[in-house]
């Protein structure tokens, strides 16, 4: 054997080391945002992006705040790039101020588990979203109300003009009395009519509803995906008075 083959040997393995390190990242370092904004809504994560380390400031939500609106009345406003998600909706939960810090909350999920465009659509489903574009379409004075009951939750749907003077439609759904954990969400579709501009939304809470103070828990979701959960501080309809 030639005296030369260990020194080969050594190269080889050198040479291999060293092509695959390259492109290599650090392990658990976050991935580059996309120049693409379209691309970007193709490849998120169907949890929040908080919990899964990534994010891209061309999606996200860069302010979810309480503020003062038309007649001081409180709104939670959005600075958040909506268009560019397919069938994007909102949903709200208020929980009282003295929940524990880190509670786990998850979201409704109505376009998913309700209003989803699944190849084996029932006439239930389809009944649903028509029951949505009627609200919508009779959303002027005094507007219009439809109701239905679904896996032990009450459901409202209503349509009416908000507070920028838009026709616009909310789903509210409860489980008051059916559950040892009573709650109220507000799902908020077709999010043009809350658009303030393409990248600002304004979402009206009806007062009744979020009278008492406590912790807003806000949902961003594209259909059935989870884009983003944020926390936000609510004072309560009342302080608006």
């Amino acid at each position: 054997m030639s005296h030369h083959f260990p020194y080969l040997v050594v190269v080889v393995l050198w040479q291999a080391c060293s092509l695959t390190a390259v492109g290599a990242e650090p392990a658990g370092a976050p991935a580059a945002a996309s120049a693409d904004p379209a691309a970007a809504t193709r490849q998120g994560s169907s949890a929040p992006a908080s919990r899964a380390g990534k994010l891209n400031l061309k999606t996200h939500p860069t302010l979810v705040a309480v503020l003062r609106g038309h007649g001081g009345r409180h709104t939670l406003s959005i600075q958040y790039r909506w268009k560019v998600h397919e069938d994007a909706s909102v949903e709200v939960r208020l929980l009282s101020a003295n929940r524990a810090e880190g509670t786990f909350v998850t979201p409704l999920d109505f376009v998913g588990q309700y209003l989803a465009r699944g190849t084996k659509q029932t006439s239930y489903d389809m009944d649903l979203r028509q029951k949505v574009y009627r609200c919508l379409d009779h959303a002027d004075d005094p507007g219009m109300t439809e109701t239905f009951a679904k896996d032990k939750m009450d459901f409202r749907i209503v349509g009416q003009r908000n507070s920028l003077g838009h026709p616009a439609v909310y789903v509210l759904a409860s489980n008051e009395g059916k559950s040892a954990e009573e709650r109220a969400d507000i799902v908020f579709l077709h999010l043009d009519a809350w658009a303030v501009a393409d990248d600002r939304l304004s979402l009206d809470l009806p007062p009744t509803v979020f009278e008492k103070p406590g912790k807003l828990f806000v949902w961003f979701l594209r259909g059935n995906r989870l884009l983003w959960e944020e926390q936000v501080p609510w004072p309560g309809s009342g302080a608006a008075k």
